[in-house]
């Protein structure tokens, strides 16, 4: 009882806890700075917060509209099923050794080595990394980066949704495949927006909630729709017997709320140098 009490009071502390993600929440100089990153001709002098908050969420709607959603591993077709369990070899090697052969191939290690360019992981290992709410795409393989490492700790279920709790998805990892050497994850996952829960929705999220700990992470509107969009467009590239067969074993009769997705490695940005080169091309 003790132990519920303590993890209902952390609950509490964490949501009451303004999300620095949020535009509201950035500093004025860092709203500045985004502005003018994005438009460096546009003159800001004398604008106002509010002013700011609204440019900078407008950019942030563009970005978010532009990001092509392309993984490193081709799904088009995928049966799950038909997929292997991402093992690890420690064949000659030490118990010494173990945890660090698990630690540099494990799923989150190559899922992180896929996802991030070397300046991002560089940037990240000496506590530099991009802000939460700057970049909508690092932010997406930040998020997809967290579920392959937590499952390293057992932590397989995962509630994110907005500060207000109205809007959000929960998502549980089913496994960890291995496909041509990159990991994969098969998840199941439910949306749902509204200030009140259905009772369906209520006893989807307990379902897919079920084998706990879960881990949960405060995201903005923007992030979620980029993460629904992700796991929608995945879905849709699946064996559609598979999708049908397993979404009709963890749905109850007369509900669809839960559906079946994976979760692979994204496709690093493009490096200044490229972004450049096409621009080149395109006035060429």
């Amino acid at each position: 009882m003790d132990d519920l009490q303590r993890d209902m009071e952390l609950m509490d502390a964490f949501y009451s806890t303004p999300n620095s993600a949020t535009v509201d929440q950035w500093k004025e100089s860092d709203l500045r700075q985004f502005v003018l990153n994005h438009d460096p001709n546009l003159s800001i002098s004398g604008w106002p917060r509010a002013k700011l908050e609204k440019r900078v969420e407008k950019s942030l709607n563009k970005m978010h509209k532009k990001i092509s959603l392309q993984s490193q591993v081709p799904l088009e077709g995928m049966n799950p099923d038909r997929c292997q369990e991402f093992l690890l070899s420690f064949a000659g090697k030490s118990m010494n050794d173990v945890y660090d052969v698990a630690k540099a191939n494990g799923p989150a290690n190559m899922g992180f080595m896929k996802s991030f360019t070397t300046e991002e992981r560089m940037r990240m290992r000496i506590g530099d990394g991009i802000e939460v709410g700057f970049d909508p795409y690092y932010d997406l393989r930040s998020q997809c980066h967290c579920m392959f490492a937590c499952i390293d700790v057992g932590t397989r279920s995962h509630i994110l949704q907005r500060e207000d709790q109205e809007e959000g998805i929960a998502l549980r990892v089913e496994r960890a495949m291995n496909v041509n050497g990159d990991p994969v994850l098969l998840v199941v996952y439910m949306y749902r927006s509204g200030e009140n829960m259905s009772h369906s929705e209520t006893e989807s999220a307990r379902r897919i909630l079920s084998t706990g700990p879960f881990q949960s992470t405060r995201v903005t509107t923007l992030h979620i729709a980029l993460l629904h969009r992700l796991l929608e467009e995945n879905r849709a590239k699946l064996d559609e017997s598979f999708v049908k067969a397993t979404e009709k074993k963890w749905n109850f009769e007369g509900c669809a709320d839960i559906h079946v997705s994976v979760v692979a490695p994204l496709k690093q940005p493009k490096s200044k140098e490229e972004v450049v080169e096409k621009q080149l091309k395109k006035e060429l």
